[in-house]
């Protein structure tokens, strides 16, 4: 399965009607990072406090880049996991 994400505000959330923080399409599915609606969530507070708290999301330096990168991952599985879907490696073939 591919994932494609999309960083962005412009769109409401489905759930409360709040700006999204990111949008990431799967299966031909949305799914929403709402600062609102997932901020009791782990994967998706860590991927909020990287972003808002922290400042980080703009930075542009590379070791923020990658925690960035490393964080949206475990949100997305996060997300695909509730789903009842898994992340596979494109690499390995395997799910992890």
């Amino acid at each position: 399965m591919r994932a494609k994400v999309a960083v962005r505000q412009t769109s409401p959330c489905t759930r409360c009607g709040a700006p999204v923080m990111m949008n990431a399409f799967a299966n031909g599915e949305v799914l929403e990072l709402c600062a609102a609606c997932d901020r009791d969530d782990p994967a998706a507070a860590q991927m909020i406090a990287w972003v808002l708290v922290d400042g980080r999301g703009s930075g542009g330096d590379r070791a923020a880049t990658e925690e960035g990168a490393r964080l949206m991952t475990a949100w997305m599985k996060s997300e695909m996991a509730k789903r009842g879907w898994e992340w596979v490696d494109t690499e390995t073939g395997r799910a992890t």
